[in-house]
């Protein structure tokens, strides 16, 4: 993904944020800023549509199943190696 600056903002920092971003959780100012990357940024706007679909589609299917111990550990130790 490029790290254009669009709107006085980078992509990188939409991404930094795009969790908080798509829950509503920023302030309004910093909110409208990034609405504006993400509507002049084609990359971002897909991006961001395609992590709410995923984030719409989870809280559709309810809370998952514990992980079994032994696959929670493998998880974690592959998450720690990136």
């Amino acid at each position: 993904m490029p790290d254009s600056l669009i709107a006085g903002v980078r992509c990188s920092e939409v991404l930094a944020e795009l969790s908080d971003f798509l829950d509503g959780q920023l302030e309004m100012a910093r909110t409208e800023t990034l609405q504006a990357h993400v509507i002049k940024c084609d990359a971002c706007e897909r991006f961001g549509a395609d992590v709410r679909a995923a984030l719409d589609l989870l809280r559709e299917t309810g809370t998952p199943e514990p992980l079994p111990d032994d696959v929670s550990k493998r998880l974690a130790e592959c998450l720690r190696a990136l």
